[in-house]
């Protein structure tokens, strides 16, 4: 079989990062498009961190978590513990 001459294809996480980044994408120009203007190309930059290297991502995670068991596993007993702490949620990414 001859040697490949095309790019190695991403698998994994490196999948997952790509249509992320795509959806996320995607969703801001939607969401402008729907305002009447249009995403500047390229004005979105994505960093993949992990929680451990970023705090605000740990609260942030935390909170994520508790709704995701509220409305995904119906358990609110982490939600509970931070809701009176939480002045606004508000579903953009529907």
């Amino acid at each position: 079989m001859p040697p490949s001459t095309s790019e190695p294809k991403p698998h994994g996480k490196h999948i997952s990062k790509i249509a992320f980044n795509s959806y996320v994408t995607n969703k801001a120009s939607y969401l402008l498009f729907e305002k009447g203007t249009k995403l500047p190309q390229n004005c979105i930059s994505l960093s993949h961190i992990t929680s451990e290297k970023e705090f605000g991502l740990q609260a942030a995670d935390a909170i994520a978590g508790a709704y995701f068991q509220k409305h995904e596993k119906q358990n609110d007993e982490y939600l509970k513990i931070i809701e009176h702490k939480v002045g606004f949620f508000k579903y953009l990414w529907k």
